[in-house]
């Protein structure tokens, strides 16, 4: 562990992981945030060393968010255009991943512009003709680090959520209704997402 916190506090230092400055952030760790766009192209071995970071950072107390008021229920989005192949496929029940997927994508994007390998959201089950035999339509992740894809089967907005609030450099991440909750229990999709488990042990 003591090469792991010499790391972080020269990688620190040098402005690296985005933890330049204290200020309250909502993130409730006293630790500066970064946007995505601040940490662009950021490399392979820095994004393990943030994987690093968040295991022995000390995480930070879970902030209670506001619940006093009504969100307004979303409509159910029953139609999807295949991105490959331009088909349309309805579900007839409407569907949330269908709601949620323009913001899925727009996390994706950001995800993908802030680190130097390539980062795309997979929806070809969403399509029945693409994947006609698909009974359980769900999003997929693909990562590609050293010429190595992996795929993440049954990423969720969550997913996305937290993997885009650790690539800000942040140790927790914001809910929907303004709560900040440690993002260290969950460290180890994190590293599935980025198909980097065993490089960041």
């Amino acid at each position: 562990m003591p090469w792991i916190m010499a790391l972080i506090a020269v990688l620190g230092a040098a402005g690296i992981l985005g933890i330049t400055g204290r200020t309250h952030d909502g993130a409730g760790s006293g630790v500066r945030g970064v946007s995505l766009r601040e940490m662009k192209s950021m490399s392979e071995k820095t994004v393990d060393w943030l994987l690093a970071r968040l295991k022995v950072a000390e995480p930070p107390e879970p902030v209670m968010g506001a619940m006093c008021y009504d969100m307004a229920m979303p409509m159910m989005v029953d139609e999807y255009v295949c991105v490959v192949c331009g088909e349309k496929t309805v579900y007839p029940d409407g569907s949330w991943m269908l709601t949620e997927l323009p913001e899925c994508r727009s996390l994706a994007e950001g995800i993908d512009e802030a680190v130097d390998f390539d980062v795309h959201l997979v929806e070809t089950s969403l399509c029945s003709h693409c994947e006609p035999d698909v009974t359980s339509p769900a999003l997929a992740l693909s990562v590609t680090r050293d010429d190595e894809t992996s795929i993440s089967n049954a990423v969720s907005r969550f997913d996305l959520v937290i993997l885009s609030s650790f690539l800000e450099g942040r140790l927790a991440y914001t809910g929907d209704f303004g709560d900040e909750t440690p993002l260290l229990p969950h460290v180890a999709r994190i590293a599935e997402l980025l198909g980097a488990g065993e490089e960041s042990e």
